[in-house]
């Protein structure tokens, strides 16, 4: 569940590494970038490799997502 502190984006899923520690990398089509996966708060594709993530938006300021 999100709340005020969060962010909403959608991205192609390109690769993801093994275990708990590990982190996504997903690319809005012009810039790829890794998020921890222990900071995804939900993940929903949406066709194919397509998802809505949340983040928190702490995390999409210093990936320079927004």
């Amino acid at each position: 569940m999100s709340n005020n502190n969060d962010f909403e984006f959608c991205a192609s899923l390109k690769w993801e590494t093994d275990g708990d520690g590990g982190a996504y990398l997903f690319t809005d089509g012009a810039n790829d970038f890794w998020i921890p996966k222990s900071l995804v708060r939900e993940m929903d594709c949406i066709s194919g490799d397509d998802y809505n993530v949340t983040i928190p938006e702490w995390v999409a300021i210093d990936k320079e997502i927004i």
